[in-house]
Formats: C-alpha cells, structure tokens, sequence
C-alpha cells in the first residue's frame, strides 16, 4: 500500500518549492487572527456574539440562519422572533 520512495521524494519536493507561497504566513496570521478573536467572543460573550452572528445573515436563505438557530440551541440560548407590519399591510 506505501509508496515508491523516489516517488515521495519527487512529490515532497514539489510540495516544498509551493510551500513559500500557498501557505504564507501573514495570510494564515490573519485567519488565525480572526479565529482566535470570534473563539473569544463566542465564549465570553455568547449572547452578543450569536445576536450579531443572526444580523449578519439576516435577508439571506433560510438555510443560512437555521445554521445558527440550532447552535443556539446547542448552546442553551433562546432566540424571540419578531414579527413586523408595515402600516400598509394593516389597510383593507
């Protein structure tokens, strides 16, 4: 099942000489950055966190929301739903 050694040898090299470029370091910085800061958010301030989370996806598929409302609920949060009328709605 392994493979030829000259074989992984030629594929490592490859690998390597991409390396510089496709794993760049201030970009996986960035993204390390922002994971860190919304890991933080999510735990200290959970409440706050998903209400932004929930407005941010607001307008988009339902789908996109229904991610969020079951961690939620994962999460012991309860979420209100508001109904809006527009004034012309409530004309015969």
């Amino acid at each position: 099942m392994g493979y030829d050694t000259k074989l992984s040898e030629e594929v490592f090299q490859v690998i390597s000489q991409f390396a510089d470029y496709a794993f760049n370091k201030s970009h996986s910085y960035g993204y390390g950055l922002v994971a860190y800061q919304t890991a933080f958010l999510k735990a200290h301030y959970p409440v706050q966190y998903m209400a932004a989370l929930m407005t941010s996806v607001k307008g988009r598929k339902k789908e996109d929301s229904a991610i969020y409302l079951n961690e939620c609920r994962h999460m012991g949060l309860e979420v209100a739903f508001l109904m809006s009328i527009r004034p012309n709605e409530l004309l015969p």
